[in-house]
C-alpha cells in the first residue's frame, strides 16, 4: 500500500513510479508519431499514453474547439483538493476523434487549495501572482484508446484503498461513467456519494454530472441545494451554467418565499456574471469573452463549461424577477450585444430587459455621465457607447434625458426658459431634438447650404424652432402655429453652415401636450431629394437613415415628451417607417412572401397603424370620388386596404401560429385598437351612401348587360355587411354598437389566451411504467415532449393537453387514475387558475352579443347570426341538430352496453361505471375484441410523410395540382415546409403556371394554438391596382395542424390522418379560388357552406386505392395488408355514436344559450351546461366535446357563434357531393372533379350556396347519405 505524496517532490516520485510500472516511456515515439499524422490505426494500436511534453506536442494545432473542461474541487478556499482533472473533448483534423485529459496531482494539506487556484488561473489564460504555482503539478496527457488505463493509474497512485474520506473518489466515478467501467462506477457510487454530496460539494457534483449526463445525481445535487438554500456558499455557484442556475431557482423543493427568492438569487446571478465588480465595461466584455478592442462578437459566452448561451438562458439571467434594475454600464452592454439574443431584446413592456435598461438611462448617474461625455470631459463611462449603432444610441440617450427632464420637473417654468437662453448651463430637461453635423467637405459655404424641414402634426409647440450654433448665432422662430397640420417650415440659411458644429432644438410646450410624432429632413439646396433623418410615427420611436451627404452626422437625443392624447386623436402618419419590414416592399422576397426572418413582435402595432391610417385614406377617397361607376365605387372598395391586409395576414397567423409572450401583448393592445378600425370602416361618412347606390341599381345595371353576375353579388354581399354592422342605426345606437365590438375584441382575446396560458403551463410528468398500455410512438411522442419542457431525467415522459398527446393517453393508458387526471385538465381549460376565469368572460360576451342582436332589432343572438346564413334560423338548425341528437344518442347507448357487456365477460368491474376518462379507452378494447381492430397496428403505415404525399397525389388527380418543395425558403418556423404550387396551363397543357404558395405546419408546439385551421398570408384576386405585379394576385395559403412530434417518423392516427385531408380542403379552396373580386374569393363564403371543400376531401382518405397506394410501412416499405384495410372498414363505425354525441351536444348547447333572451344576474354558465345536457338527455360517460370554458369556437371569436352547427350542416352536403363521385364508379372521374372544381372550390361567394350545390347536384340536398355514412339507418355491425 502506498501513502498518499505529501510534497511535490512525493507527487513527482510516485508519478514516475507509476509510469514506470506501466512502462509509458516505451510508448511516447509510438504517441506522438499517430497523433501527428491522424493515423487512427496506430493509435488503436497504442495501449499506454507516452509522456506529456512530447505527446502535448504531437497535438499542436489540433482543433480544440468546443472543448469541455471539467474542474473538481477548484474552489481557491477548499482544503482537500487533491485532485484537478480537466478533460477537453474535441476533435482532431483528418476525422480522427480524440481526447486529451489533464490529471494534476497536488499536495493535499492546507495549501491544496492555492495550487488548485493556480491550476484553475493558468489554465484560464490568467496570469498567477505567485510564482510557485508550477511547482505543484505534473501533467499526463493520454490518448483516447488509453483512457480506460487512467482507474488503474491512479488506483496505484492511491495504494489501491479507496476510503470514505478520501476526495479521489468522485473523480474516479467520472472516470468510471466516462469510460464505462460499471464495477468501478457502481464501487464508488455506493461508498463516497451519499457521504460526500451534501451542501458543500452539490455544486460541483451539479455541473459534473450535467456533463457527463448523469441527470439522476445532477437533480440530487439540485435538491439538496434547493433544501438548503441558507447554508449556500455564495462562491460555490458562480460556475452553474444558467440552465442549471434555472433548474435550481425553478426547483420545486426550494424551501423559500419568493421575496427572499429574488433576493438571493439576485445575489447569485450578478456573482455568475461578475457584474458586481463589473462596473467598468472592460470586465463585462472579458467575462463575456469580448475583446472591446477588437470588436470581437459576443455570441458565445465564455463559461467554465464552455456551454453557448442560448435565448433561453439570456433570457433567464436577465429576467426581471432576478435583475429587477440594471446598472447603466450593464444597459450599455447589453444595447451593444444583446442583438445576438434578439428573442429577448425586442421584447416589449416594463419589465422587458430594453425597458430596464432604457429605465438605467433615466437615474442621476446617467445623466451626469451624459454632460461629461457630451463635453468631452470624462468618455470613460461611454466606451461601448461609441460603438453602438445609431438607433441604439438615440434609444438610450432619449432616456436618460427623459430622466433628466423628471429631475428638473419641480423647477418653474421661468427658471426653465432661463436656462434654454444661458447657452453654458444645462439644457437637457427641455431638448427634444439635437443633431451634430460637422463639415468633411472643403466646398464653399455655398455648396454646403442646406434645407431644414420640421413635420409636426396635431399640436402646436408653442416655443417653435430655435437654431443654436456654438458661435454664437441664435435665430430663433416664433410661427409655431405653422406646424399644424402637416404644413412645411423650410431653414435655408448660409451662416448657420460655414461653422464646424450647428445644432438643431425643437423645445416642446407642457409635458403630455407634445406628440412626437414629427419628422425632421435635411436636402441640400441644390438638390430634390430629401432625406429623413427622423419620422416616429410612435412615441419614443425612431426610424430613418444617417443622410448620404458630405456631413457626418451623429444623433444625441430624441427626448420627446409622452402624449396623453387618445389613440383616435393621433397625428397622421406621414411617411411609412423605413426599419419595418412589415411596411417595406416584399418584391425581393420569393412570390413576394413576407420577410419572416426580419419580422419581430415589436414590428406589428406600428406597422397596424400606419396600415389602418392608409385604409381609412383609401375609403374616405371612395366616400368623396365624384365618379360613381363599378369600379370607381365597388372596384376601389374591393382593392381598398391593400396595406391593411398585407400586414393583417401576417399578424393574424402570428397571433396563431407564434403566439409568444411578446405577440400576446401586441395582441391585448391591438384587439380594441383594431375594432374600432373596423366600426370606423363602416361608419365613414358619405360611404355607405355610395354603397347604397350601387346596390340600388344592380338589377338595372344587370339586365343591360353592363355588370357580370359577380359584380352584382359584390354589390349584394357588401351592403349587406355595411346594415348587419348597425350603418342604418341613430348615432348613439353606432357608438353602443361600436363599443360593444371593441369590448367583445377585448374578451375574446383574452379566452383564447387564457386557453393557450392552460395548455402551455399544464402538465403531467410521469415515468415509462406510468406509460404501460401505450403505443411505441405515444411514449417517444410523450418523452419528446418532456425534452421539449426541460424534463432531461431519463425516466421523464410528459403529458400535455394538445389532443394529439392526451387523446391517445386516454384510448390506451392501463392507469384509470392518470386518465382521470389527465381528463380533467383536459376538460378543465380556461378554468384551471382563478386568475383565468373564462366562465365569467364567457358570461360577459353573451351579455354583449345579446345586447348586440337587440341594436339590430332581434330578440336573440342566434337569430342575428343565422339570418345570414343557409340555414336562415335557428328552428332549421335545431330541427337537423336534434334529428341527429336522437339517433346518435341511441348509437351511443348501444356502444355503451357493448362495453359493459366485455367488462363482465372478463369479470373487471368498476367503480362508478364507464366514467368520461374510461369510454375511450374501453371502446378501444371493444373494438380490437370484435373487430379485430388495433388503430396502433394501422398507424405505422400512416407516417406523416405517407400522408402528406397521399393528399397531394389526391389532389392532383383531382384538380391537376404539383406540389413543388422549396427548401430554400425560410417560414416563421423550422418545421413550416413551403411549396410552390402548380399546374398545367389550359391553353398549353405542356407548360406549368403558378397557382398558389402554400405553407404546411403541421406539428404542436409552445405558443401555437391548439386544433387545426386553414389560413391565408394573400387571397386570390384578379382585382389588382393598375401597374401592380400579377404575383399579388397569386394566393399564399397556410395549413396548420397539431400533430405530436417524436425523435422519429411522425405516426398519425387515422383521426390526424383525416384532420389533414380535411385542412387541406379548406386549403383547395384558397387555392383554387378563381374570382374577380377579393371580397368575394377563396372562403369568404356563408358560414355554414365553408366547411363542404374541408370535409368533402376527408372521403378519399377512406378509400382503398388511396390506402393501398400510400400507406406504406415508415421503416419496411410494405403496402399496408387487405385485411387489416378491411378489419378498418368493419370497425370504421364503431363509437360513431360517441362522437356524434359529442359534436352534436356542442351544436345544440350553443344555440340554446344563444337563444336566451335575457342572462340575469344569477346566470352561471356552467349549472346552464349542466342542467341543459340534462335536458336533453346526455348519455352517462360521454361529456361535449367543448365544453364552455375552453369553447374557442363560441368564445374567442364571433365568426362560429351560434354557429357550431355548420360542421354537420356541411356533412349533409359533402356526402351528398361524395356520392356523386362514387355513382360513378370512380372517385377520381375527371368530369365530376372539373365539376365540382366549378362549383364548390373555385367560386368563392360568387353565387349563393345554395346555388351553387344544385349547379352541381341538380337538386335540393339529400340527407339520406349523411344518415347512411353515420350508420344510423343501420344497424352497426356487432352491435346487438
Amino acid at each position: 500500500m502506498l501513502n498518499l505524496p505529501t510534497s511535490v517532490e512525493e507527487i513527482t516520485e510516485e508519478t514516475k513510479r507509476a509510469f514506470n510500472a506501466f512502462d509509458l516511456q516505451k510508448k511516447l515515439e509510438q504517441a506522438t508519431l499517430a497523433v501527428s499524422c491522424s493515423d487512427l490505426s496506430a493509435i488503436q494500436a497504442i495501449q499506454l499514453p507516452s509522456e506529456c511534453t512530447d505527446f502535448k506536442e504531437g497535438c499542436k494545432g489540433r482543433d480544440m474547439e468546443g472543448a469541455v473542461t471539467l474542474d473538481w474541487r477548484v474552489d481557491p478556499f477548499a482544503s482537500m483538493s487533491d485532485l484537478t482533472l480537466l478533460v477537453y473533448d474535441g476533435s482532431g483534423s483528418g476525422g480522427v476523434p480524440y481526447y486529451v485529459h489533464t490529471l494534476t496531482l497536488v499536495h493535499g494539506g492546507r495549501k491544496s487549495g492555492f495550487v488548485a487556484e493556480q491550476m484553475k488561473l493558468q489554465q484560464s489564460g490568467k496570469r498567477s501572482h505567485n510564482n510557485c504555482a508550477g511547482d505543484y503539478k505534473i501533467e499526463i496527457y493520454v490518448p483516447p484508446l488509453a483512457a480506460k488505463h487512467i482507474p488503474e493509474f491512479l488506483d496505484y497512485v492511491y495504494g489501491r484503498e479507496l476510503k470514505i474520506t478520501t476526495s479521489n473518489a468522485p473523480p474516479l466515478r467520472y472516470l468510471a461513467n466516462r469510460f464505462d467501467l460499471r464495477d468501478l462506477y457502481k464501487d464508488i457510487s455506493t461508498k463516497f456519494i451519499p457521504v460526500d454530496l451534501e451542501i458543500g460539494t452539490a455544486p460541483i457534483y451539479c455541473t459534473l454530472a450535467d456533463q457527463l449526463k448523469d441527470f439522476e445525481l445532477r437533480d440530487r445535487a439540485i435538491k439538496v441545494m434547493a433544501e438548503r438554500m441558507d447554508k449556500l456558499n455564495i462562491n460555490s455557484v458562480k460556475n452553474l451554467s444558467p440552465r442549471l442556475m434555472r433548474s435550481l431557482v425553478q426547483c420545486e423543493k426550494l424551501e423559500c418565499s419568493s421575496e427572499e427568492l429574488s433576493e438571493k438569487v439576485a445575489i447569485w446571478l450578478r456573482l455568475h456574471r461578475e457584474l458586481e465588480q463589473a462596473r467598468d465595461e472592460a470586465l463585462i466584455g472579458d467575462y463575456y469573452g469580448v475583446d472591446e478592442s477588437r470588436n470581437a462578437s459576443a455570441s458565445s459566452v465564455r463559461k467554465d463549461n464552455n456551454e453557448t448561451m442560448t435565448d433561453e438562458d439570456f433570457y433567464w439571467i436577465t429576467h426581471v424577477q432576478f435583475m429587477p434594475k440594471i446598472a447603466p454600464s450593464e444597459a450599455l452592454f447589453y444595447f451593444k450585444f444583446g442583438s445576438q439574443y434578439p428573442q429577448v431584446m425586442n421584447e416589449v413592456g416594463s419589465g422587458s430587459l430594453k425597458s430596464r435598461c432604457l429605465a438605467a438611462f433615466s437615474g442621476k448617474w446617467a445623466v451626469d455621465k451624459l454632460a461629461a461625455h457630451v463635453e468631452n470631459k470624462d468618455a470613460k463611462p461611454f466606451d461601448l457607447y461609441e460603438n453602438l449603432d445609431l438607433e441604439s444610441k438615440v434609444e438610450l440617450l432619449e432616456a436618460s434625458l427623459v430622466g433628466a427632464k423628471k429631475m428638473l420637473a419641480e423647477k418653474d417654468e421661468a427658471s426653465k426658459q432661463q436656462d434654454v437662453k444661458d447657452k453654458d448651463a444645462k439644457r437637457s430637461d427641455e431638448i427634444m431634438y439635437k443633431t451634430n453635423y460637422e463639415s468633411s467637405s472643403s466646398s464653399s459655404p455655398a455648396d454646403k447650404i442646406m434645407k431644414v424641414v420640421v413635420m409636426g402634426c396635431g399640436v402646436q409647440p408653442a416655443n417653435g424652432i430655435y437654431i443654436y450654433k456654438e458661435s454664437g448665432i441664435d435665430e430663433r422662430t416664433s410661427s409655431g402655429s405653422n406646424l399644424i397640420n402637416n404644413n412645411t417650415i423650410v431653414y435655408e440659411k448660409e451662416a448657420i453652415w460655414n461653422q464646424k458644429r450647428v445644432t438643431f432644438v425643437l423645445y416642446p410646450t407642457t409635458a403630455g401636450q407634445y406628440y412626437s410624432q414629427h419628422k425632421l429632413a435635411i436636402r441640400q439646396s441644390n438638390s430634390q431629394q430629401t432625406k429623413t433623418l427622423y419620422n416616429s410615427p410612435t412615441v419614443m420611436g425612431l426610424s430613418g437613415v444617417i443622410p448620404e451627404l458630405a456631413w457626418e452626422v451623429e444623433v444625441f437625443t430624441t427626448a420627446l415628451s409622452v402624449s396623453t392624447t387618445a389613440a383616435d386623436n393621433m397625428c397622421k402618419t406621414t411617411a411609412i417607417s423605413e426599419g419595418n419590414p412589415l411596411l417595406q416592399s416584399w418584391a425581393a422576397q420569393p412570390f413576394h412572401l413576407p420577410p419572416f426572418e426580419e419580422i419581430n413582435p415589436g414590428h406589428f402595432q406600428p406597422a397596424l397603424e400606419a396600415a389602418m391610417e392608409a385604409h381609412i385614406a383609401d375609403l374616405e377617397a371612395i366616400a368623396s370620388c365624384t365618379d360613381n361607376d363599378f369600379d370607381s365605387i365597388l372596384g376601389a372598395y374591393d382593392r381598398a386596404g391593400s396595406l391593411y391586409s398585407k400586414v393583417g395576414g401576417v399578424y393574424g397567423n402570428y397571433i396563431s401560429s407564434l403566439n409568444t409572450p411578446d405577440m400576446q401583448e401586441v395582441q391585448s393592445a391591438m384587439a380594441p385598437i383594431l375594432s374600432r378600425h373596423r366600426s370606423k370602416c363602416y361608419n365613414i361618412p358619405g360611404l355607405f351612401e355610395k354603397m347604397t347606390s350601387m346596390y340600388d341599381i344592380r338589377e338595372e345595371m344587370a339586365n343591360k348587360g353592363e355588370w357580370t353576375a359577380e359584380q352584382v353579388r359584390l354589390a349584394e354581399r357588401v351592403y349587406t355587411a355595411f346594415v348587419r354592422m348597425g350603418v342604418k342605426l341613430n348615432e348613439e345606437e353606432k357608438k353602443e354598437y361600436g363599443d360593444i365590438q371593441v369590448e367583445l375584441a377585448t374578451l375574446q382575446t383574452k379566452f383564447m389566451q387564457n386557453i393557450l396560458k392552460d395548455e402551455e403551463t399544464w402538465e403531467m410528468v410521469i415515468t415509462a411504467e406510468d406509460m404501460a398500455g401505450c403505443p411505441e410512438d405515444l411514449v417517444a411522442a410523450a418523452r419528446q415532449a418532456a425534452v421539449d419542457r426541460g424534463h432531461e431525467g431519463a425516466d421523464e415522459y410528459v403529458i400535455t393537453l394538445g389532443r394529439s398527446l392526451v387523446e391517445p393517453f386516454l384510448t390506451y393508458s392501463t392507469r384509470r387514475d392518470l386518465r382521470k387526471k389527465a381528463f380533467d385538465a383536459w376538460t378543465s381549460r380556461g378554468e384551471l387558475s382563478e386568475e383565468r376565469d373564462n366562465l365569467a368572460i364567457a358570461t360577459k360576451i353573451l351579455r354583449l352579443r345579446k345586447r348586440q342582436a337587440n341594436l339590430m332589432g332581434h330578440t336573440t343572438f342566434s337569430e342575428y347570426q343565422t339570418e345570414d346564413t343557409m340555414a336562415q334560423n335557428p328552428e332549421n338548425v335545431m330541427n337537423l341538430c336534434m334529428d341527429v341528437w336522437k339517433r346518435a344518442k341511441e348509437a351511443a347507448d348501444k356502444e355503451r352496453a357493448m362495453m359493459e357487456s366485455f367488462l363482465s365477460e372478463k369479470g373487471d368491474e368498476l367503480e362508478g361505471g364507464i366514467q368520461p376518462w374510461d369510454w375511450r379507452f374501453y371502446a378501444e378494447q371493444v373494438r380490437q375484441a370484435n373487430f379485430n381492430f388495433d388503430e396502433s397496428e394501422l398507424k405505422p403505415y400512416l407516417s406523416l410523410d405517407a400522408v402528406t404525399n397521399a393528399v397531394f397525389d389526391v389532389s392532383n388527380k383531382l384538380y391537376g395540382l404539383k406540389y413543388v418543395k422549396r427548401d430554400d425558403i425560410k417560414a416563421y418556423h423550422k418545421d413550416v415546409n413551403v411549396y410552390e404550387v402548380r399546374r398545367a396551363k389550359k391553353d398549353s397543357p405542356d407548360e406549368d403556371e403558378l397557382v398558389a404558395i402554400f405553407l404546411h405546419d403541421n406539428f404542436s408546439r409552445a405558443h401555437k394554438s391548439s386544433g387545426a385551421w386553414m389560413s391565408e398570408y394573400r387571397t386570390q384576386t384578379k382585382n389588382l391596382i393598375e401597374g401592380a405585379d400579377p404575383i399579388e394576385g397569386v394566393p399564399i395559403v397556410s395549413n396548420n395542424n397539431n400533430f405530436a412530434k417524436g425523435s422519429g417518423a411522425t405516426l398519425l392516427s387515422f383521426d390526424d390522418g383525416t384532420t389533414l385531408f380535411h385542412e387541406m380542403g379548406h386549403g383547395h379552396h384558397g387555392m383554387l379560388s378563381d374570382c374577380t373580386y377579393e371580397y368575394l374569393a377563396s372562403t369568404s363564403v356563408l358560414k355554414d357552406f365553408v366547411e363542404l371543400p374541408s370535409q368533402l376531401m376527408e372521403h378519399w382518405l377512406e378509400e382503398p386505392v388511396v390506402l393501398k397506394e400510400h400507406a406504406k410501412h415508415y421503416k419496411t416499405g410494405e403496402t399496408v395488408p387487405d385485411d387489416l384495410l378491411a378489419r378498418l372498414k368493419a370497425a370504421s363505425l364503431f363509437n360513431e355514436g360517441f362522437a356524434t354525441v359529442e359534436y352534436t351536444a356542442c351544436a345544440l348547447l350553443d344555440m340554446a344559450v344563444h337563444s336566451l333572451s335575457e342572462y340575469d344576474d344569477d346566470f352561471d354558465l356552467s349549472e346552464f351546461e349542466k342542467k341543459y345536457l340534462a335536458e336533453i338527455g346526455m348519455p352517462q360517460g360521454i361529456v361535449m366535446r367543448h365544453r364552455p370554458a375552453h369553447f374557442a369556437h363560441l368564445f374567442a371569436s364571433s365568426s362560429y357563434a351560434s354557429g357550431y352547427y355548420v360542421y354537420q350542416w356541411a356533412q349533409v352536403l359533402d356526402n351528398d357531393v361524395f356520392a356523386a363521385f362514387q355513382e360513378t364508379g370512380d372517385v377520381f372521374d375527371a368530369e365530376t372533379a372539373e365539376r365540382c372544381r366549378r362549383c364548390i372550390y373555385s367560386a368563392g361567394n360568387t353565387v349563393a350556396p345554395q346555388d351553387l350545390f344544385k349547379a352541381f347536384r341538380g337538386r335540393e340536398p339529400d340527407t339520406s347519405f349523411f344518415l347512411k355514412n353515420k350508420g344510423f339507418f343501420l344497424k352497426n355491425k356487432g352491435m346487438a
